[in-house]
């Protein structure tokens, strides 16, 4: 397969200034970037994603990486979260894309490198572009700000005009402001998009002579959705001039490069998983530290425990010879002074007072200690429970939940199902695995109803999830309020003082 775009190219050629510049301690790295990319290159994505996330699984790491001192190989990292974002925004993954991208931009950051800014402030823009045009046009400004050269002016122009033509309906100033840039467009892929944009310009203001000729030349293109956009509007021009057979010709190419998505979606259930394993693993390593921490502070607390413990111990039996050597010093002088025993027996019943006062002092240390020791233990339990705390947030910002609430025409299918399930046993303390075993009556869609409620969802909107009348989801209701033995208006109440309440 051709070139992608022209920020791949881009991307490369930044790759290969930065190794010729540095020296060749770290080939594996670069082998492995290189491989990734000749996978992406043949459009073997879920692979290249594959190798792309081990790329990654090295670097992270890296000493050089955590300190950030190696510039060559911040630029690896940086590109292979680059290209990470481009694979999920690809497949219409855009949040997934976006987190990568973020990532990027913070070791661009940390590198100090304009250029690197630029790459991946172009990236985010056109992630934006079909979601939110003012985001797209604050990342393109970002772009030009950080690396001024023609080609990132050419972009932001781009973006300008369609912002220009389509919200403000100021259309001669936006096709002004294309074509004075066509005479310094250089990359064929960005002629192309140019092309496209202004045919598809000319068809909104029905100037089909114009739109033919410049959506003609697009629809020749490599660019995927600069071909199936021409595609689609040249169909709209030949439909509007009544010309079915050439409108019927470029369906056909519609209907082609459609299959060609359709087929390539096979690959986003693997891609996701492989950013869920990603994900797992850094929070894996930030509870791993937390744990190390924790441990760090108990040990120290030990430590000062028990040194305290040996101070006092120290002190109290040097006190204890001390008075043991005086003792005995004073048994001596009995038998040559016999007019002084009775005020040596005085002193020495004040001394064996200070003796019982200091054991009882030592007495109360120890019992301080215990105490101290029995609060660690306490904490440790605590700290031990609010680790297996439920997480509710997360559970609401799952991709399930995140699609169930957004998306108001959603279905669920038995897929949703099991992702939905999933997701409430990992983030609310096993959940579903508990109740289910508590009462074995309930069935699969039952416990989805269960956690929907979770979501704060009424009836109404989970029957319209489920498929079915809302009469068969109050039926589903009182069957598993029956089930668990508890009133249909405490069932919601019930559920959450399950979900926080019960040990």
């Amino acid at each position: 397969m051709k070139a992608k775009s022209i920020l791949i190219s881009f991307l490369i050629f930044w790759q290969i200034a930065v190794n010729a510049q540095q020296s060749c301690d770290t080939l594996d790295y670069e082998a492995q970037f290189a491989y990734a990319m000749s996978l992406f290159e043949q459009d073997s994505m879920v692979t290249a994603c594959e190798n792309f996330y081990k790329l990654v699984y090295m670097l992270e790491e890296d000493d050089s990486v955590k300190s950030k001192e190696s510039k060559k190989k911040l630029t690896s990292i940086c590109n292979a979260h680059l290209m990470l974002g481009h694979i999920y925004t690809h497949y219409d993954l855009i949040k997934i894309g976006l987190s990568h991208y973020s990532i990027a931009l913070d070791y661009a950051k940390a590198m100090n490198s304009g250029h690197a800014l630029s790459i991946v402030y172009k990236f985010m823009a056109f992630s934006h572009r079909a979601y939110d045009a003012d985001s797209a046009l604050y990342y393109h400004q970002k772009c030009l700000d950080a690396h001024p050269n023609h080609l990132n002016k050419i972009d932001l122009d781009k973006l300008k005009a369609e912002i220009l033509f389509y919200d403000k309906n100021e259309r001669d100033s936006a096709l002004n402001l294309m074509r004075s840039n066509l005479g310094i467009i250089e990359h064929e892929n960005v002629r192309q998009a140019y092309y496209a944009l202004i045919g598809e310009m000319m068809c909104n203001s029905k100037q089909y002579d114009s739109a033919i000729y410049y959506l003609s030349k697009s629809v020749e293109g490599d660019h995927y959705f600069t071909k199936l956009g021409s595609a689609t509007n040249l169909s709209r021009v030949y439909d509007s001039l009544g010309d079915y057979e050439k409108k019927s010709y470029y369906d056909g190419i519609v209907a082609q490069l459609g299959m060609k998505r359709i087929n390539s979606n096979f690959s986003t259930d693997r891609i996701r998983a492989m950013n869920d394993m990603y994900n797992e693993r850094k929070h894996n390593a930030i509870e791993t530290k937390a744990r190390k921490r924790i441990v760090s502070i108990s040990l120290i607390s030990l430590a000062l425990i028990v040194a305290t413990a040996i101070f006092f111990r120290y002190r109290h039996l040097k006190k204890n010879r001390l008075l043991l050597k005086r003792i005995d010093e004073m048994t001596d002088d009995i038998n040559t002074k016999d007019d002084v025993i009775r005020n040596i027996s005085y002193k020495h019943s004040l001394i064996t007072g200070k003796i019982k006062n200091k054991n009882a002092e030592l007495q109360k240390q120890t019992e301080i200690i215990k105490k101290q020791n029995e609060e660690i233990l306490l904490m440790k339990e605590k700290l031990d429970k609010e680790q297996a705390a439920v997480r509710m947030d997360a559970f609401l910002g799952s991709e399930i939940c995140f699609r169930i609430m957004n998306d108001k025409d959603l279905q669920m299918n038995q897929d949703d199902f099991d992702l939905l399930l999933q997701s409430a046993n990992l983030n609310l303390r096993g959940f579903v695995v508990n109740i289910s075993k508590e009462y074995p009556r309930l069935k699969k869609e039952d416990l989805c109803y269960i956690c929907l409620m979770l979501i704060d969802l009424n009836d109404k909107q989970i029957s319209s999830l489920f498929g079915v009348t809302y009469s068969a989801i109050k039926t589903r209701r009182s069957k598993i309020c029956n089930i668990i033995e508890v009133k249909n208006e405490l069932l919601y109440k019930y559920l959450i003082d399950r979900l926080y309440l019960k040990d």
